[in-house]
């Protein structure tokens, strides 16, 4: 596997997440990265919390027009439920660069 140099990673995190940032403002979103793994060895990729689908549209619009292989991303998650049995459903949306090959965390 060939993972980018941590320089890298810094220098393409930055400049997605003042993408990311232009689109849902300064603060609004959380980076984060995610493990995968599969016949080729173990990394990490990094992935924008977005808080909706416009939002998600609007950043992995905004992410591929600055020249990122950007995936939209919705986890769905069963959260319990409201005290009288009907479950809580969240939906968590982010935007994945997952050609961003990072070392495992």
């Amino acid at each position: 596997m060939n993972y980018i140099s941590k320089e890298q990673e810094t220098e393409i995190t930055a400049a997605a997440t003042q993408v990311v940032e232009s689109v849902m403002g300064k603060g609004l979103t959380t980076l984060r990265f995610v493990r995968a793994a599969g016949p080729e060895g173990r990394w990490s990729y990094p992935t924008y919390r977005t808080y909706g689908p416009n939002r998600t549209r609007e950043v992995a619009d905004a992410l591929s027009a600055a020249g990122f292989k950007a995936n939209m991303e919705c986890f769905v998650d069963e959260d319990g439920d409201d005290g009288e049995g009907r479950p809580l459903i969240r939906h968590i949306y982010s935007v994945d660069l997952p050609e961003v090959i990072c070392e495992p965390r």
